[in-house]
């Protein structure tokens, strides 16, 4: 069996934990003796005196001996302070924005470029006019001169106060319910 000290991960002491021989050859080939202490105990970080240049931290990765804060940084997995997987830090980036699939992405990117290229789908409910887009994007325009450029914007911004006014506009909620809001 081939042993090296690059990965010391817990399936490798599992495997090796009674053959003294190849732990020896472990620890020998491992630079860092708290490295390997760490590890032999079942420990995933350890201390180190030095701090990192990058992000001055002083916990190492047992697994590589890489700096945990640097990891930390470039992983989009966190853990809550139980040590448990953090849902939300997965679901959202660094930037806050929220993180998406490669198939959503293509999705998303396609009905943009079809948007761009000038493609909808017009609606006319009553009073009320729109163009869907393939984007999700609706706009709206009524007989009385009222126009928004994008309903879902206009909602948030208005809150409350746009869905009272849809409630009496039947129209208008006919369109939402024809561009998927149900």
């Amino acid at each position: 069996m081939k042993v090296g000290a690059s990965r010391l991960t817990r399936a490798l002491y599992q495997q090796v934990k009674d053959d003294t021989a190849a732990m020896r050859r472990i620890n020998h080939r491992c630079r860092d003796p708290l490295r390997f202490a760490a590890w032999t105990r079942g420990e995933r970080r350890y201390i180190v005196e030095r701090q990192c240049d990058k992000c001055g931290s002083q916990i190492r990765l047992v697994r590589d001996g890489s700096c945990a804060g640097c990891a930390g940084k470039r992983s989009p997995l966190k853990l809550t302070a139980g040590g448990k997987l953090d849902k939300a830090a997965y679901v959202f980036a660094a930037d806050g924005r929220q993180r998406i699939g490669r198939n959503r992405w293509l999705g998303q990117r396609d009905a943009e470029r079809a948007e761009r290229q000038g493609q909808f789908r017009e609606v006319r409910r009553g009073k009320y006019a729109a163009r869907i887009y393939p984007t999700g994007r609706v706009e709206v325009w009524g007989e009385s001169g009222w126009r928004a450029d994008d309903l879902e914007k206009l909602a948030r911004e208005q809150g409350e106060a746009f869905f009272r006014f849809a409630q009496g506009e039947p129209d208008l909620v006919a369109i939402m319910y024809e561009a998927g809001w149900y």
